[in-house]
């Protein structure tokens, strides 16, 4: 009796996995399935269409924890997430040297390559280049989740470091 109702259960989880889309949050209730997780996705709708600043505190909780699940299955947001770490040990793993440069690094890509080696940057080209990925990359992440531009700075802020 067991299995068959272990089995009925397995059976019934993924039915429900497999009619999940990517902007499905991953909760699941095993006593009402797909019906709990369409009602999550209406409330998320919900809250999506109201002033960010006119929400509970509770529906800012979960509002910021729907956008997390949304980015964790966000293929360009890990991209993103992958670049800035491989550019941040970069950066951070330079050989510092007497002739760093201050202020911002120039707009022409040769000249960035220079300033950056100038910096002691091992590999400055790969920097330079994995940066403009990066920047397209997290644009394109606001462009799929514009409700990301509702939350405040500091809002944004946990939700998008979530992941280091």
């Amino acid at each position: 009796m067991n299995l068959i109702l272990s089995l009925s259960l397995s059976l019934s989880v993924l039915s429900a996995s497999s009619n999940m889309h990517s902007g499905t949050l991953l909760n699941y209730d095993s006593n009402n399935g797909i019906e709990f997780l369409q009602k999550q996705d209406e409330k998320y709708e919900q809250l999506k269409k109201r002033d960010y600043a006119t929400l509970s505190e509770a529906e800012k909780l979960y509002f910021k924890n729907a956008l997390i699940n949304l980015l964790k299955n966000d293929v360009a947001y890990q991209e993103y997430l992958k670049l800035r770490n491989e550019n941040s040990a970069q950066y951070l793993s330079r050989k510092k040297t007497s002739r760093e440069t201050l202020g911002r690094p120039p707009k022409e890509r040769e000249a960035q390559i220079e300033y950056y080696r100038k910096k002691g940057l091992l590999d400055p080209v790969a920097f330079v280049d994995n940066t403009k990925k990066a920047t397209i990359l997290f644009f394109s992440v606001f462009g799929k989740h514009p409700e990301l531009r509702k939350l405040g700075p500091k809002d944004r802020l946990e939700v998008l470091s979530h992941f280091n």
